[in-house]
């Protein structure tokens, strides 16, 4: 209790010394402040960066010169699908059925005179700039789903005398991409389909757009290998970038062949960074750069810290010596001056707080943490400054000072 009264006492009897440790306290705190501020300024950059300028992933040709349309195998699309770091998956496979009659009479069937276009979700077809509406309790999750329901152009439709809600039966082929180009059809059977919707603006007025995942179960339930047509993703953080590329070859995908001559063998996997790597890259630099530098500055901090308490204190060495020379011990000698600076460097701190919220970009709760950091930087550079002021002779220094 006496060296705390003792440390109060010091800090209003001295208190040209008590503002000057505060100021420099103040100056420090918001130097490093500043710094973790510039840290923290480039990580928010980044962050908007990842979320401005995403990174689009695809499954290609061997050659990487064809995205649609391919065959991707069950294999590919469930490594593809399952990986962890990638979201928002477009998925398309294609198909084709018999309306009129003399379609239905092929033989051998050779595309009939309906193409089906199977997706995983609406905002494929509005990309296409697809307008499209639905039938009473239907909406665009629809596509997302495994049950038999098809969009079809409104035109179309209304050709074939059919409102939204009616079922038609039709047979129903699936269409796999062999070498060259060539289309297979493969049969599916009849299967009776239910218009949930419609849309205008379609290239092509004989178009069913079905969910790829009734298309995908209507071809194992025939017995055929079903194959994908094109894939695409958007990568969740392209911060994680290089770690979702380490599990590409996990994945089983193989190394773009520019020589390649199989153009429909979706077996590649193509990725669009360019763009966030070349605005990304400064940034990361500055990070690393900063943080590679971040002990020595703290270290840099607590010797400044040092050598203002060496400085400042210098004076009262006589003092301190009389007060050992009495019998009291150096480490109480030393505390007392210890918590009288740390206090001071305290007071220091909350009034560079303001500052450092303001100026540096910090939160509330960021400035308290470099004020703590401070402190205890502080702390440091007190306790070893006190060591270099108490390395003294007391009877050399008294007989100096007379």
């Amino acid at each position: 209790m006496f060296t705390l009264r003792e440390a109060i006492r010091s800090l209003s009897h001295n208190r040209s010394r008590s503002v000057l440790l505060l100021l420099c306290a103040a100056l420090l705190c918001g130097c490093m402040a500043f710094y973790l501020g510039n840290i923290r300024a480039n990580e928010e950059a980044l962050e908007r960066l990842a979320m401005t300028t995403p990174v689009k992933v695809w499954v290609a040709s061997e050659n990487g010169e064809r995205s649609s349309p391919l065959n991707i195998m069950e294999r590919h699309m469930e490594a593809f699908t399952g990986n962890p770091y990638l979201t928002d998956f477009n998925v398309t496979a294609l198909g084709a059925a018999a309306l009129s009659q003399e379609a239905r009479t092929q033989e051998p069937f050779t595309g009939g005179d309906a193409k089906i276009t199977a997706v995983n979700s609406i905002e494929i077809l509005q990309e296409l700039g697809l307008e499209c509406s639905f039938a009473g309790g239907y909406d665009g999750s629809f596509l997302s789903g495994d049950q038999p329901l098809c969009m079809m152009e409104q035109t179309a439709m209304e050709g074939l005398g059919l409102s939204l809600g009616d079922e038609l039966t039709l047979p129903v082929y699936f269409v796999r991409m062999r070498p060259g180009g060539v289309m297979e059809f493969l049969p599916l059977g009849e299967q009776s389909l239910t218009l949930a919707g419609s849309c205008t603006g379609a290239d092509s007025a004989q178009t069913f757009y079905v969910p790829v995942n009734w298309l995908f179960q209507t071809a194992k339930a025939a017995g055929q290998e079903f194959a994908y047509s094109s894939c695409s993703a958007m990568v969740k953080d392209p911060r994680q970038l290089n770690s979702f590329k380490a599990t590409v070859e996990s994945m089983a995908f193989l190394d773009v062949d520019s020589e390649s001559y199989d153009e429909f063998n979706g077996a590649t996997l193509l990725v669009d960074d360019r763009n966030f790597i070349a605005a990304a890259e400064p940034l990361g630099k500055n990070i690393t750069s900063f943080r590679g530098f971040l002990l020595p500055f703290f270290g840099l901090i607590t010797v400044l810290v040092m050598l203002v308490i060496f400085l400042i204190l210098r004076g009262s060495r006589r003092d301190m010596a009389i007060a050992v020379s009495l019998g009291r011990p150096k480490v109480l000698t030393a505390l007392s001056s210890f918590l009288a600076a740390l206090a001071a460097e305290a007071v220091g701190c909350l009034l560079a707080l303001p500052v450092i919220l303001l100026g540096a970009g910090l939160s509330f709760a960021g400035g308290l943490a470099v004020c703590g950091g401070f402190l205890l930087c502080a702390a440091v550079g007190n306790a070893l400054g006190l060591l270099l002021l108490l390395r003294f002779d007391v009877m050399a220094l008294l007989i100096a000072a007379e």
